[in-house]
């Protein structure tokens, strides 16, 4: 954690995620049976992942207008948008 803080001069949250990911691997190599429980590094005694208090920022009403009328996208970028518009409706609708 130091080293991404320091030499990385990684936020919090990015060091958080880097931690979130490797101890992802420790998990999996762990049931794959390529490492023992022994070498787990994450746990109570030992190194615990604290989720900093973040600020939510959301857009406004403008800004979910303006990306629903952009006009010439490309069909990957008009996929995208419309993907995102149906799971933001869902969110707020469903």
């Amino acid at each position: 954690m130091s080293y991404l803080k320091v030499s990385k001069k990684l936020s919090q949250r990015s060091i958080v995620n880097n931690l979130v990911v490797i101890r992802t691997l420790y998990n999996r190599a762990i049931k794959q049976g390529m490492v023992g429980r022994r070498h787990y590094p994450f746990g109570a005694d030992k190194i615990r992942i604290k989720f900093p208090e973040t600020e939510k920022v959301g857009l406004t009403i403008e800004e979910i207008k303006e990306i629903e009328g952009l006009e010439n996208l490309n069909k990957q970028e008009n996929h995208a948008r419309n993907v995102w518009l149906f799971s933001f409706i869902w969110q707020v609708c469903g």
